[in-house]
This record gives C-alpha cells, structure tokens and sequence, in this order.
C-alpha cells in the first residue's frame, strides 16, 4: 500500500497537510489538542481512503474550492472504495460492527470542520504577533446561534487570559463565531473595557484551543508511541505497523519543512516593524517570461498598515497564490492576480524591476465579497495572461 500523502505542509492556516493520518472509529478516541496534528474521520477505518479525504481537503484549501465542488470531484472515489451511502463499518481494535450513512450532510460536517480549524490556527498565529493586546470574542447574532456564544459575544480579554485556553472559538461544531484581534486604542475607541469572562461549557470535542500549537511536539510523539506492533487483533497490528513505519520515515522531513514555512511567516512580520528599508524572498516566478525572484519589502508593507485585514500570514501565503488557481491579467511590467485561497479572495499586484531582474509584490487587498466585481473590471482594462 502506497501512502503518498506525506507532503511538505504549507503555511500554518494550511496546516492540515501537516497532519499524520490515524484511523479512529470515533472522533473523541484523540482528543483536543492531539487533532492538531493527527488528521481523521470518524468510521473512517482504511488508511488509503483517509488518505485520499486528506488529500481532497489540502486541495481545496489551496484552490478555494467551495463544498460542493468538493463533494462532486471526492464523490466517485468514496463510491469506488465503499463509503457513499447505506455503508457497515468495523472498529478494528473491537470488532465492532455499525451501519452508518454517507451523503452529503457528513461530508459536510467533514468539510467544515477541517476548513475552518486550518484556517483558525493560522489566523491565532498571526493574531499573536500583531500589535493589538487584546482579543474580543465575536458571534453572528442569529437564530442559529447558542444561547451561551451569544453571551460570549463582546468579551475583551488580554491574548494570554487563560480563557482563551478553552474558549478560543470555534466552540461547537458549526459554530460560527471569531476571535478579533485589538489594540488597546482600538478598544477605548470602541468604548470597550476589558470583561469578565462569561463561564460557559464549550462542546467536549472543542475544550481546548484550536488555534494553540505549541505543545504538539509532546503530543505527536505520544501519539505515535501509542501505535506498536503487539495488538492482539491481526488488523489493528498491520495498520499499527504500518503506521508506525511511515510516520518514523517521514516525522524528521516534515518537521525540517514546517520549520522552513515558519521562517518565512517571520520574516513577513519582521517587515512590518522594521526600522530601516528591508525584503525578503519569498519565491521564484515565471509569470514574466523567465524564472526570477519574488521578493516583499517593508515599504510595501508598512505603507499598507491601514489594511487590518492583511496581516503577514497573508502575505506569507503568497507562494502559494502563485502556485494555484488564478487569473492574471497584464499591464506592461505588472501583474495583476486575481484568486481565492483558504476561503478568501485576493488581488495580488506584482511589478517586474528589469534592471534587477526581480519582481516585487507591491500589493495584496482583500476583495471579500467583490471578487466577481473586480474580475470584470479587470477583464474590460487588461489583456489577461
């Protein structure tokens, strides 16, 4: 059995690719922080098809494909291995036989779990090394919001409140509530004053904190640990086994890579406080003929400090803008793209410096909910590439 989904992880927010595959019959059998860095599905009991539903994911992070495109390009292969529909399932270690149905309801749960988790850990990440000191708990005030996320809603807390510990959102499965970076200025601004923590029972499967990695290097390895050889049922054995061999080869390789994308993600955020003109590489291109530079200075990101919503693991995340989906359209020595990634839209503007051979990214602006806006304006000016 060939297991080829082991590759290099992308940034933090994409961390889900770093994920080692482990099979649960249900999803409490790892809990909590241990889920950062063992990726399952609950009555998933095949490392292949794991595998596969793994791959699916990473793909449509980096692509921004929507759920239902997702579920229509995964559905054949779940058809082809046996889990669509009316389907029996066995727990290997138990024996444990039990009907359960595959459609579109539990992929999307599948679906919007994993997005949002990788995109959380990415955004706690660069929330933390922001200069705001605090974070406020926000919900979507409607009918479909609990009782207790609607009490949290407006709570300012310091960053390092042991509260964030277990209420970090999202807190529920399908709950849709953030946590918001802010200044101390913001808050006065705001009229908001640090609060009292609302005390409420977060879901089990969420009391922990999404977004806090820093202890998954104990967690991992107790995690491997735990698959040996011995079981006494000959199937967990060979999936314990084999298991146990892939992750050993390929533990060392993963952490050199994530290492590597950390550095670049401080990198970006040495650029938004340095004292005198600095840049950075953050990869090579072809978009203007040869293969050259892409390099970030911090003029262009200081000069654009106004924009909140950039942070510098959005720039970070320009590598792989690169490498995806996207539409770039042509104005002499410039580039305009056009993309979604991890759920969000960009324009990403680069310029060609011929003289230097490099190319600078000069800017990327959140287009929300004005993608389809700024792709026509974009194809009535420029010839697209």
């Amino acid at each position: 059995m060939t297991l080829d989904f082991f590759a290099p992880p992308h940034e933090n927010v994409a961390y889900l690719e770093a994920k080692k595959p482990e099979l649960h019959f249900n999803y409490d059998e790892i809990m909590h922080e241990a889920h950062h860095k063992a990726f399952t599905v609950a009555k998933v009991t095949r490392l292949d098809l794991l595998g596969d539903i793994q791959q699916s994911l990473s793909d449509a992070l980096k692509e921004g494909k929507p759920f239902e495109q997702w579920k229509e390009e995964l559905k054949p292969t779940l058809q082809k291995k046996g889990w669509w529909g009316e389907t029996e399932v066995t727990d290997a270690r138990t024996g444990e036989v039990k009907e359960i149905y595959v459609g579109s309801r539990r992929l999307k749960t599948i679906y919007d779990t994993n997005m949002r988790v990788a995109y959380t850990q990415g955004r706690y990440t660069s929330q933390m090394e922001s200069e705001g000191e605090y974070l406020y708990y926000s919900a979507v005030l409607d009918q479909l919001t609990r009782p207790d996320h609607q009490t949290a809603h407006g709570t300012l807390l310091p960053k390092d409140d042991p509260w964030w510990d277990t209420h970090y959102p999202p807190n529920g499965w399908k709950c849709r509530c953030k946590a918001r970076v802010m200044t101390d200025v913001e808050a006065k601004r705001r009229g908001l004053k640090p609060s009292t923590p609302p005390a409420f029972a977060v879901d089990k499967d969420w009391a922990c904190h999404v977004g806090k990695t820093d202890n998954l290097g104990t967690i991992y390895k107790d995690k491997v640990a735990g698959f040996t050889c011995k079981e006494k049922n000959a199937k967990a054995r060979q999936v314990g086994c084999k298991f146990k061999e892939v992750v050993e080869a390929s533990f060392k390789q993963d952490t050199k890579e994530l290492a590597l994308r950390q550095k670049r993600f401080t990198q970006c955020q040495s650029l938004f406080t340095a004292k005198k003109p600095k840049k950075i590489e953050l990869c090579k291109s072809t978009l203007f003929g040869s293969e050259k530079k892409v390099l970030l200075s911090s003029d262009t990101v200081q000069s654009h400090k106004d924009r909140k919503e950039i942070t510098a693991f959005d720039y970070s995340l320009i590598p792989q803008m690169l490498e995806g989906e996207k539409r770039v359209f042509v104005q002499d020595d410039v580039r305009l793209i056009v993309l979604k990634k991890l759920g969000r839209n960009y324009r990403l503007t680069l310029k060609e410096i011929k003289e230097k051979d490099e190319i600078f990214a000069v800017s990327l602006v959140d287009l929300s909910n004005n993608y389809e806006n700024e792709l026509k304006k974009l194809k009535k000016r420029y010839e697209e590439l």
